[in-house]
């Protein structure tokens, strides 16, 4: 039985609805959709289905190399790496590694496949140089590292393809001064 005309409410205008249910400006409601795996079809044409996978198998960045290489750099130099990617709420370290002599290097690792803006050791600013002091101490407390530990900040600097990079590495870098938290 269907109802008479004037007793359908009529539909509300976009705007109206939008006053209406307005949320806060920073609470945004989301939006989940199922995606579909690989192999299974959402209406895409075959090729556009491949763009996805194509994406998803993507080799390692060329920073991800940089560090590799730095990583493999650091071994032949008998260094123990300790650690990669460490992260905290306060910054990341690419790689820790323990020196022959026993001390505990905090190793940044910078790329540039071009020398345009200088060498990847310039682009470590004073900001991101405090990011990885802050880290640093971050890493040696989670990880009960003795105070008495000797550590330092090295810099490895890559030029030119990462597959046959020229490597500058920075041994000191930069020092923690007295007032820092570390």
């Amino acid at each position: 039985m269907a109802l008479p005309r004037q007793l359908v409410p009529r539909s509300r205008s976009r705007s109206e609805v939008s006053q209406r249910h307005r949320t806060p400006s920073r609470v945004r409601p989301t939006r989940r959709t199922a995606r579909p795996t690989h192999g299974q079809s959402n209406g895409q044409s075959s090729g556009e289905a491949d763009k996805g996978a194509a994406h998803e198998t993507r080799g390692p960045t060329a920073g991800a190399l940089a560090e590799q290489a730095a990583a493999a750099h650091l071994l032949q130099h008998d260094y123990r790496i300790c650690e990669r990617n460490f992260r905290c709420r306060l910054g990341e370290i690419d790689i820790i590694a323990m020196a022959p002599d026993g001390t505990l290097v905090f190793v940044e690792v910078r790329h540039r496949s071009r020398s345009n803006f200088g060498s990847g050791a310039d682009s470590v600013t004073a900001q991101k140089r405090q990011r990885l002091i802050r880290a640093a101490a971050r890493y040696l407390a989670v990880r009960k590292v003795p105070g008495l530990c000797r550590s330092r900040f090295d810099v490895i600097s890559m030029r030119g393809s990462v597959d046959a990079p020229t490597i500058e590495w920075i041994e000191g870098a930069f020092m923690v001064e007295q007032n820092s938290c570390m």
